[in-house]
């Protein structure tokens, strides 16, 4: 009984943070692209990410940094890359993470 209420009051605070930050993510993703927001933003489960990474499979690691590494792996037949935060509470940094989601999204403006 005390994880399902660690994982609601989880989920809570990961809707309450989207809500207050989505603008803010929204915002920056229109002033990168001059006003033109044509790449909408997909978000998807951590179990379609963990089977996409193969459970975050060390040998899947394309690179990292201080607090994050990044994982290749393939989802809805796509490659992707995620970033998966160690030791390191995104919900307390909302400008860093959504700049760093906008910045990603221009990489990803294929026609495909």
């Amino acid at each position: 009984m005390h994880i399902e209420m660690w994982v609601k009051k989880k989920k809570k605070r990961e809707d309450e943070w989207m809500l207050r930050n989505g603008g803010l993510l929204l915002e920056k993703r229109i002033s990168y692209f001059n006003g033109k927001y044509s790449n909408p933003i997909r978000t998807f489960s951590v179990e379609e990410l963990q089977k996409a990474t193969d459970n975050y499979n060390p040998n899947l690691i394309s690179g990292f940094g201080s607090d994050y590494r990044c994982y290749k792996g393939c989802l809805e037949g796509r490659v992707i890359f995620v970033k998966y935060y160690v030791d390191y509470d995104p919900f307390a940094d909302p400008e860093r993470v959504s700049n760093g989601i906008a910045v990603a999204a221009q990489f990803c403006r294929s026609v495909n």
